[in-house]
């Protein structure tokens, strides 16, 4: 694999300093550096370099301009750097005249005197010179100018011209105007080229003569203003005769590898066929600071690879780049642990942040996933795994569960205070609405006494999909429970007539979530979510409360000794709580209830109430960023948020970054939606985040 790196330039950098026209060539083991920058350019081309750990890079010098040859220099007599060359032209050949080769001449011969100074190899260049740096393969060509030795010699058009034949890539230190000509004269058939700095040069005649070649691409690295008219020229002359075009405002990166070269440019990638005649290494190859590992074909794998590494076989997964990735990553819905050291799938027990995690050890169980929001048994004792799957072990099977009640109306005669006093009540669930017509009158009082005792609250709306439409349900439900958000976990009761509606059922949970940033949890019985299918709710993370009652006897003060089996569903991997009885007794009152178990902690049933404010998959908000498949995930925002996910929406926007959604925040974000074609709704949902991660995957 062979990468062309070109440290881009940004449109703010000062002038001239971003002046340049430097390219950075490596392999598995060598580095080139041909032509340097001004300061700006020299400056971040150093420090990449030392990142890389880049000590001993072999140095090219075109010719003795100050954007090409000063940060070579610098290199030179940096006493980090120890290069193994100095290739360059001989500068007497040049001769003694005046004018800009005399100029010329004494550059050439200081750099030179620097690098022997230092004990670095200097090396002359010619023309047909055919160098070899491990799998890099390259041709020299110096276009001598017809006036070459006169007093007005253009030195430019003297510069050097390296083509790499097996990968059709030609580049230049400004280059010539006759460059279509050198390639017809030399029998070069670039598929790329770089624009010569003096793009000029490069004119339209030239450009049909490549492309009559088979150059398809071209490519230029300087925004200088002084230098835009004879960049725009060479640009639009390549343009113009059919071939596409990118510049260097921001990094750009040619990977050549297996018949095909990848193109990253804003960190987007295109590719295209090269016919290599080369051969390539194949398996893993390390390059820039990142493991690749290259298929039989020499593409580079993306996504699960199994591979040999030290220490046996193993999983191990690369991003859309081919860069192979460390530490948690979530695909397919499933978070996975990479050794941070090796990249090698993680499995079994993982001590993560003081606490357990357990990542599925059996190849025929989606091997290396971590469990999450479910109860296991592993190795004889029962654990519970929450959403960021963090394990706790249980003595019994149910001791993290809390045990509460859902009441309405029904039980308008009980002496709530009373018996939450009395028993080991965690939780109320109270109705709230029923179709378009029905508010719970007890609603209220029974929610404020829950309040009051500080018991986990939460609230349900019962469906009438056989009289209504969803849209309107979920309207009536927000305005008539407003002030519950945030405070209680709303659900949504599926047990009329209509409840083989799934769709509608789907679209009332949405539409809530978006009207108030909260998901709700949907209700129904066993044998209706196995009837019907309900993929696109379990999928989009509502989370189910399920019934299933034995039978109907009296179950007093939350003993579960004689509830039966718990419920089996499809579609879920797990149940967030079970109604198990509808004919619970408790101390207070003697009336039947409904009883019901939550599988977790208060901090779990928070999680739920707060939906829109809590750390998604294991990964908290402000560190989710980078993740490919991070979008869905994120939380929906609105006025009245406060996290740091906020902060970040605030400072793409551009309104004032604390953390607070509120009204200016909102305004900002709706002539953001206005700007790149969002609904205009003030709502930072799963399409607004998109175009965010975007904007900042350019910056």
């Amino acid at each position: 694999m062979i990468r062309f790196s070109i440290i881009g330039f940004k449109k703010n950098d000062p002038d001239p300093p971003r002046w340049g026209d430097c390219t950075i060539i490596n392999d598995s083991s060598n580095y080139l550096v041909i032509d340097g920058y001004c300061q700006i350019g020299t400056t971040r081309l150093i420090s990449r370099l030392k990142d890389l750990g880049v000590k001993n890079p072999v140095l090219f010098i075109s010719h003795a301009h100050y954007d090409h040859y000063y940060g070579i220099r610098k290199i030179i007599n940096d006493t980090y750097f120890a290069p193994k060359a100095l290739y360059m032209y001989d500068p007497d050949s040049l001769g003694d005249v005046s004018g800009d080769v005399r100029s010329e001449k004494s550059t050439m011969k200081a750099i030179r005197n620097e690098a022997q100074k230092r004990g670095i190899p200097v090396k002359y260049l010619k023309n047909g010179d055919h160098l070899e740096f491990g799998e890099i393969k390259f041709d020299v060509y110096r276009v001598q100018p017809s006036y070459h030795g006169n007093s007005d010699a253009y030195i430019n058009d003297g510069s050097l011209v390296f083509y790499f034949p097996d990968l059709r890539y030609l580049t230049s230190g400004d280059g010539s105007e006759y460059i279509g000509k050198l390639c017809k004269d030399n029998g070069l058939k670039p598929l790329c080229i770089k624009i010569p700095h003096h793009g000029n040069n490069c004119d339209r005649s030239q450009s049909k003569i490549l492309w009559n070649l088979g150059c398809r691409y071209c490519w230029d690295n300087d925004i200088s203003p002084n230098y835009t008219q004879f960049l725009q020229t060479g640009r639009e002359d390549c343009i113009g005769v059919g071939m596409k075009y990118f510049n260097c405002i921001g990094d750009l990166d040619f990977i050549f590898s297996g018949g095909k070269a990848i193109i990253i440019k804003d960190g987007k990638r295109t590719i295209y066929d090269v016919p290599f005649t080369g051969s390539f290494q194949t398996g893993w190859n390390r390059q820039n600071g990142h493991w690749y590992w290259q298929n039989e074909d020499g593409t580079l794998a993306a996504g699960w690879i199994k591979a040999e590494w030290t220490g046996g076989v193993n999983w191990f997964y690369f991003n859309a780049l081919g860069e192979m990735q460390t530490g948690w990553i979530k695909t397919n819905g499933w978070w996975y642990y990479l050794d941070p050291d090796t990249g090698a799938m993680r499995t079994g027990w993982l001590d993560w942040n003081g606490k357990k995690c357990y990542l599925e050890p059996d190849e025929s169980k989606n091997e290396g996933h971590a469990y999450c929001n479910e109860t296991a048994t592993i190795d004889g004792e029962t654990w519970h795994f929450d959403s960021d799957c963090y394990g706790t072990k249980m003595n019994g099977v149910d001791q993290m569960n809390m045990n509460g009640i859902d009441i309405s109306n029904h039980q308008s005669g009980m002496d709530l205070a009373k018996v939450l006093d009395q028993t080991n009540t965690d939780f109320v669930i109270v109705k709230a609405s029923e179709g378009l017509t029905f508010v719970d009158k007890y609603c209220d009082k029974f929610y404020q006494i829950a309040k009051k005792k500080g018991v986990g609250l939460g609230f349900y709306h019962f469906a009438r999909p056989e009289l209504n439409s969803a849209a309107k349900e979920a309207d009536f439900f927000c305005r008539n429970t407003e002030g519950y958000f945030g405070q209680a976990i709303p659900v949504l009761d599926w047990e009329s007539s209509g409840k083989k509606n799934v769709a509608w059922a789907k679209e009332w949970l949405d539409l809530v979530y978006k009207k108030t940033g909260v998901k709700p949890v949907i209700y129904m019985s066993e044998s209706v979510v196995n009837a019907y299918n309900w993929k696109a709710v379990a999928d989009a993370g509502y989370g189910l409360w399920v019934a299933k009652y034995r039978d109907y006897n009296a179950d007093r003060n939350y003993d579960m000794s004689t509830a039966g089996k718990k419920p089996v569903v499809k579609w879920w991997s797990f149940y967030m709580m079970w109604q198990w009885t509808s004919a619970g007794r408790l101390t207070g009152y003697s009336g039947n209830l409904d009883c019901d178990v939550f599988y977790g902690n208060r901090d779990q049933w928070n999680a739920y109430v707060k939906s829109a404010q809590i750390s998604t998959g294991g990964v908290e908000v402000d560190k989710i960023y980078g993740y490919v498949s991070l979008c869905a995930n994120l939380p929906l925002l609105r006025i009245g948020a406060k996290c740091n996910a906020v902060k970040l929406v605030q400072m793409v926007i551009g309104a004032n970054v604390d953390g607070d959604f509120g009204t200016n925040t909102e305004a900002k974000l709706i002539e953001f939606e206005k700007k790149y074609g969002l609904v205009q709704d003030g709502l930072v949902d799963e399409a607004d985040w998109k175009v965010i991660m975007d904007w900042l995957a350019t910056v």
